[in-house]
């Protein structure tokens, strides 16, 4: 037996992205995902820029989630991910 101790939030990766409504935005979805997992918009604002830096999506954030590619949708989705202590 062993001991684990955590600070932050955990969250599992088994579908990363999974989330993403398609017919909305790379930022419209890191929003919506935020709010729904308790994050204030003040919270998001903070670490979007960081989020999709990470990402390296460019200017691709705008674009709706159904025109990117698996690996583009997986990134963001980690960084989200990664990012907001998940």
């Amino acid at each position: 037996m062993g001991r684990l101790t955590t600070f932050g939030r955990i969250g599992a990766l088994i579908a990363v992205g999974a989330g993403f409504h398609p017919h909305m935005t790379g930022r419209e979805n890191v929003f919506l995902n935020g709010t729904i997992l308790g994050m204030t918009k003040s919270e998001i604002k903070r670490k979007f820029d960081e989020i999709i830096n990470f990402a390296e999506i460019g200017e691709f954030i705008d674009a709706p989630v159904a025109t990117y590619s698996s690996g583009m949708t997986v990134r963001l989705g980690f960084c989200y991910c990664n990012k907001c202590g998940y």
